[in-house]
Order: C-alpha cells, then sequence, then structure tokens
C-alpha cells in the first residue's frame, strides 16, 4: 500500500472538506474518525492538522 500524496494546500483543503461534509453527513460527526476522513481524501493526517486544526475544523471553515 503506497502513501498518499503531498497535495498543494488549497487541493488538500478541498478534498478534506468535502471528505468530511460526506463521512459526518452519513455516519454523523462523533461516529468518524479521522483516519476515515484522510482516507476518503487520499492525504495525510498532518494535512488535516495542518489545514483545519481539529476533525471538526472543516465543517467550520
Amino acid at each position: 500500500m503506497s502513501s498518499p500524496k503531498a497535495l498543494p494546500r488549497p487541493c488538500a483543503a478541498s478534498k478534506i472538506r468535502s471528505s468530511a461534509r460526506d463521512l459526518f453527513y452519513n455516519q454523523g460527526i462523533r461516529a468518524v474518525g479521522v483516519g476515515e476522513i484522510v482516507h476518503k481524501a487520499g492525504v495525510t493526517k498532518s494535512s488535516l492538522y495542518r489545514a483545519f486544526g481539529s476533525k471538526d475544523g472543516p465543517t467550520a471553515a
């Protein structure tokens, strides 16, 4: 399994936001882990935290 490639920040943030929104809508915020968000978005955990600061960040942006 290869690790996700680094994406330019605006692209990564957009993918994270979209992925989080889909997962939160379908499963609820409390049921979704950071790992699920980054897996669906194809980015690293550090990309999520760098762009938003927390799991809840993508919904506030």
